[in-house]
């Protein structure tokens, strides 16, 4: 069962769950039907297992580091994500590193998985994980303009520092992403801000 969710064979996951196979089933990597249906993007495996009482309530951990919604997110898997926050699932969940998922979108360069967490609750917006970074952060390192203008445009606060006193100005201009420094200092950040090197 876990082999066709990861493959995306529905038929085979149907005629399994119709011959007694166990939807709730963990292997030994503690992963469950479902977790393997989201991450790799197959929607229909995943109904299949609901329809069949698959608990997508389970613990969806990933090697202790992740959850299902951020390895989602991850990959850009908006039709799963729809799927799993109408069954409950927590914009608000959080990775080994304190990130909600919004930060890994941001650092993976979804923007649909962005905007469509923005109009959820754009509360996260300024969510620090923990080296302190909101996932204007995890953009501006990327120089993902189009992310950072989705940011902004939600009221994402360009002045919050991380756990080394950087802002994100700090980190574009360290990673040289001159786009996206332009876009900020469009905001007005403070040009002359110190990080803990003094610098």
């Amino acid at each position: 069962l876990h082999l066709a969710c990861q493959n995306g064979h529905v038929g085979i996951v149907e005629k399994l769950l119709e011959n007694g196979a166990d939807a709730n089933c963990a292997d030994s990597y503690n992963y469950y039907p479902y977790t393997y249906a989201c991450r790799y993007g197959h929607l229909d495996c995943l109904e299949k297992l609901i329809e069949f009482g698959a608990n997508i309530q389970q613990s969806s951990n990933i090697n202790n580091r992740s959850t299902i919604l951020h390895e989602i997110c991850k990959f850009g898997h908006i039709d799963i994500l729809n799927k799993m926050l109408d069954n409950g699932e927590s914009i608000y969940s959080l990775d080994h590193f304190c990130r909600i998922p919004l930060h890994v979108a941001c650092a993976n360069g979804k923007i649909e998985m962005v905007t469509r967490l923005l109009e959820i609750d754009n509360y996260s917006i300024n969510c620090q994980d923990s080296q302190g970074q909101t996932p204007l952060f995890d953009a501006c390192a990327n120089g993902n303009l189009k992310i950072v203008n989705v940011l902004l445009s939600s009221f994402a606060n360009f002045h919050i520092s991380n756990n080394q006193k950087m802002t994100p100005l700090h980190i574009v201009c360290k990673m040289g992403h001159k786009n996206v420094c332009k876009r900020l200092l469009l905001r007005g950040p403070k040009v002359d801000s110190r990080n803990c090197y003094n610098r």
